[in-house]
């Protein structure tokens, strides 16, 4: 409604999107948790990130919360997959995984997990 409020009366918005609604056309709840699966399984945002996502694209904080709490959340493990998979060719050096970690910080995932996986990578390879 919040769209349809800036072109349309508010009241008329309200009565549309109820209307759509009971029509099963609208709804809210698939809606968030199909874009949290797409967003957490494709793209391999992190639980924070998928929240944020959710919250940018209109979803209700408290669905958006729920929807998150209903995620894997084995971000340990999903980093170290990352790590061996999309970025094992930029930790060799520092720069690269300076790089790597700041891209990991901004998927959502945070510090200490991902400090964990890097020292997890470490001590496999020796």
């Amino acid at each position: 409604t919040r769209k349809l409020t800036q072109k349309y009366p508010r009241e008329c918005a309200e009565q549309a999107a109820d209307k759509l609604e009971k029509l099963g056309l609208i709804n809210d709840g698939e809606f968030a948790d199909m874009l949290a699966q797409e967003l957490y399984t494709h793209r391999k945002y992190g639980v924070s990130r998928v929240k944020q996502e959710l919250l940018r694209r209109g979803i209700d904080r408290a669905l958006a919360e729920e929807v998150a709490e209903r995620l894997d959340k084995d971000d340990l493990n999903r980093i170290i997959l990352l790590l061996q998979t999309k970025y094992r060719n930029n930790l060799g050096d520092e720069k690269g995984i300076i790089r790597t970690k700041n891209s990991l910080l901004r998927l959502g995932y945070s510090y200490s997990d991902i400090r964990a996986a890097f020292e997890s990578i470490e001590n496999e390879s020796f």
